[in-house]
């Protein structure tokens, strides 16, 4: 009998051992900052924190395009000013300061064969206790070498989760635009459109419901 009480005490240790470690990894800190197990997911990529002209700089080098283009898509209300002057400037309204105190983070998910989604966010950093994007200043799909003519649909539903869709075609080449998109709050959402104007070669359809948690 005391044999048998021995092998059941090893097992709920045993238990109890493995549970503590599954939460851990739930909980785990990496590099100071607490990773949930849905960011641990390969096909996503967070950046650490930035500073505004580290955001504009990547914006630049996932959309190909150049500095007042990548400036204007992030930071609509400062394109007739001064970015430098704003960052430096103390008598400037604390309302004009503060967007630019924020950190920022891109959030990329892989999409199989069709490219890259990025989202271009201020976050609230407070590791390990909490971080949340506090605003998605704009979102892009860089297809590599096709050519997008669609929509991509975001929704920062709270400020760990960005749900999107992606819906369109892909080309082998031509020429594009894109409209729409833009800056949401929590709970809002926005749709940044891709319109071709010449396009050659018929790729693929694009259909993406998909989500990025941060």
């Amino acid at each position: 009998m005391r044999y048998i009480k021995l092998i059941l005490f090893s097992f709920i240790g045993m238990l109890f051992i493995g549970a503590h470690t599954i939460i851990g990894v739930e909980a785990s800190e990496i590099n100071n900052e607490v990773i949930s197990l849905d960011s641990l997911d390969p096909s996503i990529t967070i950046s650490n924190p930035m500073s505004a002209e580290e955001l504009i700089s990547e914006y630049m080098k996932n959309e190909k395009v150049d500095y007042i283009t990548a400036r204007t898509a992030l930071f609509p209300n400062n394109e007739d000013k001064s970015f430098e002057k704003k960052m430096s400037n103390n008598i400037e309204t604390p309302q004009e300061v503060v967007p630019f105190a924020n950190r920022y983070r891109t959030l990329e998910k892989n999409i199989t064969q069709h490219g890259n989604v990025y989202f271009y966010c201020a976050t609230s950093e407070s590791p390990p206790s909490f971080r949340g994007i506090v605003q998605v200043l704009n979102a892009g799909y860089n297809t590599g070498t096709k050519i997008y003519s669609g929509t991509l649909y975001y929704n920062l539903v709270n400020a760990n989760r960005i749900d999107f869709i992606l819906n369109g075609h892909l080309y082998n080449s031509g020429t594009f635009g894109t409209s729409g998109g833009g800056s949401i709050g929590i709970g809002q959402s926005a749709t940044l459109n891709f319109s071709v104007s010449y396009s050659t070669s018929y790729y693929s359809a694009v259909y993406v419901n998909s989500r990025v948690n941060f």
